[in-house]
């Protein structure tokens, strides 16, 4: 499997701003970067390098025409079927599907602006905890097949 930390690296950035965000009861903006955070993950298994390969700062490119990703290149369940099913077999991903074919396709869009229609009306912390947890198992799996990235050694110190 292809390792790109730094997007790990971002992703947890945004899950834990939606945290801080939720816990200051602002409920859209939470859902709406819990939604950056998991795509960002998602997308860390189908970019490809842009420019130098290796080492810390590497650039990446992600091609929504490649995987046919609607909106935009952010639905989540586009970005979700797009990744090799090897990876989430491997990562134990499947048990998520059902959150993102039902509820979370396109937070990003739908919930922005909780003034339009086709806002959810409602807002919890679950994509929030699925985009955490599957950090903790990304995270875990570079861990485990050596990846020396300092962010990712010293996770969860960081």
């Amino acid at each position: 499997m292809i390792m790109r930390p730094w997007m790990i690296e971002v992703a947890h950035g945004y899950l834990k701003a939606s945290r801080l965000l939720s816990l200051n009861k602002l409920p859209v903006p939470s859902i709406v970067v819990a939604a950056i955070g998991v795509e960002i993950l998602f997308k860390s298994f189908l970019v490809e390098v842009d420019g130098e390969k290796g080492g810390l700062g590497e650039n990446y490119r992600f091609d929504n025409t490649k995987y046919k990703i609607r909106n935009g290149g952010h639905n989540l369940f586009d970005l979700f079927n797009a990744i090799p099913d090897d990876i989430k077999f491997e990562l134990s991903f499947y048990k998520y599907k059902e959150y993102f074919s039902e509820y979370y396709q396109t937070p990003f869009l739908d919930d922005r602006y909780p003034y339009e229609k086709s806002a959810s009306g409602g807002y919890t912390d679950v994509l929030a905890d699925i985009g955490e947890e599957m950090l903790n198992i990304i995270i875990d799996y570079y861990k485990n097949n050596e990846c020396n990235d300092p962010w990712i050694e010293k996770y969860p110190d960081v």
